[in-house]
Order: C-alpha cells, then structure tokens, then sequence
C-alpha cells in the first residue's frame, strides 16, 4: 500500500512536472513578446526544450502509474 501510494505520488510529481514546463514556455514567449525581444531563430529552441521536458515528464509518470503502483 505504500509503494503504491509512493508510485502515485512520483507519477504526481512528473505530471507536474510537465505542466510546468509547458507553463514555463508561455510565459517566457509573453515576456519575450511584451518586452520586444521575441526572435523566431529562437522559437524552435523554446519549444522544443519545453515539449521535451513534457514529453519525459508525462512518459515518466505514465511508466511510473503502469509498473511502479
């Protein structure tokens, strides 16, 4: 019951994880936008970054739900 409880938790966290970066990524591109130094070479840079950092955080977690509870 409490690795069970400990694997949701872990699964939790990554899922947070990968909100957060995506929550990251819109707020720098407003920043960026608002404050006139918005580049677009550095677009792809930005987002890519950030949909890594969810894309591993979600196959974490999703792992961690199938094989850690």
């Amino acid at each position: 019951m409490l690795l069970h409880t400990g694997g949701n938790l872990i699964a939790g966290f990554f899922m947070f994880w990968g909100l957060f970066s995506l929550g990251v990524l819109l707020v720098m591109l407003i920043v960026l936008k608002m404050r006139g130094r918005y580049k677009t070479r550095q677009l792809p840079v930005y987002i890519l970054f950030s949909l890594l950092l969810g894309a591993l955080s979600f196959g974490l977690s999703i792992w961690v739900f199938m094989y850690g509870g």
